[in-house]
C-alpha cells in the first residue's frame, strides 16, 4: 500500500495552473521552484538580489503551510540564469539560511519570462500538518 500523497497550494503564493506548490508524503515534502514575482504582481524586482530574497520569502510561506522551516530543509536546487551573479546570490542565501546550510545544487539555467533565480527545496514536515494560511489583505 502506498502511502497518502497530499498536494499543497498556499495563497500567498502566485497560482500555478500546471503543477501544486508542494506535494507532502509523509514526513516528507517537496516544494516546487519558486520564483520572485510577488503576489499581484506579473514581474519580478529590478534587483537581482531582490528578485532572490521574493522567491526565498515564497519558499518560506510554502514550508510554513506544510509544518516545516527552513531549519528543516534537508535540500536546495537552486538556479541561476547569469552563473556569474553566484556571489550576489551567495550573499542573500546565506543572510537567510545561515549555519543551516541544507545540500544544495546550484546550476546555471534559461528560465521563463525573463527570471533570473529559481528554488525548489525537499524537507522534513510534520505529516498530518496544514496550515491554510489567510489571503493577504489587499493593498
Amino acid at each position: 500500500m502506498y502511502p497518502m500523497i497530499d498536494r499543497l497550494d498556499d495563497p500567498r503564493v502566485p497560482a500555478l495552473p500546471t503543477h501544486s506548490h508542494a506535494v507532502r508524503v509523509g514526513n516528507l515534502v517537496f516544494i516546487a521552484g519558486q520564483v520572485g514575482i510577488p503576489l499581484g504582481e506579473d514581474h519580478a524586482p529590478a534587483g537581482f538580489a531582490d528578485e532572490v530574497g521574493v522567491a526565498l520569502d515564497a519558499l518560506d510561506a510554502v514550508l510554513e503551510t506544510v509544518g516545516a522551516t527552513r531549519g528543516t530543509v534537508l535540500r536546495t536546487n537552486c538556479y541561476l540564469a547569469n552563473i556569474d551573479q553566484m556571489p550576489e546570490f551567495n550573499a542573500v542565501y546565506l543572510a537567510r539560511f545561515g549555519d543551516l546550510r541544507p545540500a544544495r545544487t546550484t546550476t546555471q539555467a534559461r528560465l521563463a519570462h525573463g527570471l533570473r533565480f529559481e528554488i525548489d527545496a525537499v524537507a522534513l514536515c510534520e505529516p498530518e500538518h496544514h496550515q491554510a494560511p489567510a489571503k493577504p489583505a489587499a493593498a
